[in-house]
C-alpha cells in the first residue's frame, strides 16, 4: 500500500464525522484493548509523550490510540499537519484518562475481583478461540497481566464517571415528583442528555486538570 493512498484514507476517515469531544467520554466508558501499554515507570523522556502528576503517558499508548482511531500508523502520516493535530488531541484524551484513573484511586475506589475476572473472560470470548487470543497478545507484544491491569484501570474510570458524571446529570434532572416512564422519556431527549453529560464531563475533567501538574513533551 503506497504512502499516498494511506494518507488519503486517513484524511477521509477523519473528515467523516469523528468528534473527539464525545470520544473522550466514550473512551472512559468502554474497554480499551488497543491502548494497553506496559507499565510506564522508568520510561525515558524519548518514550514519553506527557507526564500527569509525574506519571508517564507513553508514546506507545499514544501511537496505539492513533492507530485504533485513524486505522493508519502515525509513522506513515507524521508529516501531515492534520495527523499531528489529531495526535495532539488524542494525547489530551490520554491525559484525561490518566487523571480519571488517579482520581479514582484517590477516592479509594476498587474493582471486585469477580467483575475483573468476568471482563477478562468476556474479552477472551470475543476471539474464535483461546489460542487466537494468545496469538494476538503475542503479535501485539502484550501479556495477560498487562491486559488485566488495563481492564482493571478502565473499570475504575467507569466507576468514577458513573459516580461523578452520569449520576450527577441524573440528579440535576430529578423533578419535584416522580415521573412515569413515558413522562421521563418525553421530558429529556437523548441528544439533550448527551450534551449535558459531555458538559458535565468537561467541567469535571477541567477541575482535575486545574489541580494537576501536566507536562506535554511532544515536539
Amino acid at each position: 500500500m503506497c504512502g499516498t493512498y494511506v494518507a488519503e484514507r486517513y484524511r477521509s476517515r477523519w473528515a467523516s464525522g469523528h468528534r473527539l469531544a464525545t470520544l473522550a467520554l466514550t473512551a472512559s466508558l468502554l474497554m480499551a484493548w488497543t491502548v494497553c501499554a506496559q507499565p510506564s515507570k522508568g520510561a525515558s523522556s524519548s518514550d514519553t509523550a506527557a507526564r500527569v502528576n509525574g506519571a508517564a503517558v507513553t508514546q506507545l499508548e499514544l501511537n496505539r490510540l492513533f492507530l485504533a482511531h485513524a486505522q493508519v500508523p502515525y509513522s506513515l502520516v507524521q508529516e501531515d499537519p492534520r495527523a499531528q493535530e489529531v495526535r495532539r488531541q488524542l494525547l489530551d484524551l490520554l491525559i484525561d484518562r490518566h487523571l480519571l484513573l488517579q482520581e479514582a484511586k484517590t477516592l479509594n475506589m476498587t474493582v471486585p475481583q469477580q467483575e475483573l475476572d468476568e471482563e477478562f473472560q468476556g474479552l477472551i470470548e470475543r476471539f474464535p478461540s483461546k489460542e487466537a487470543f494468545e496469538e494476538t497478545l503475542k503479535t501485539e507484544d502484550l501479556t495477560p497481566e498487562a491486559i488485566r491491569k488495563n481492564l482493571g484501570d478502565q473499570l475504575l474510570r467507569q466507576q468514577l464517571v458513573r459516580q461523578e458524571i452520569l449520576e450527577k446529570v441524573v440528579e440535576a434532572r430529578k423533578p419535584a415528583r416522580a415521573l412515569s416512564y413515558d413522562e421521563a422519556k418525553d421530558q429529556v431527549t437523548e441528544d439533550v442528555k448527551r450534551e449535558r453529560t459531555i458538559a458535565r464531563y468537561q467541567e469535571y475533567v477541567g477541575g482535575l486538570r486545574g489541580r494537576a501538574k501536566i507536562e506535554v513533551l511532544l515536539p
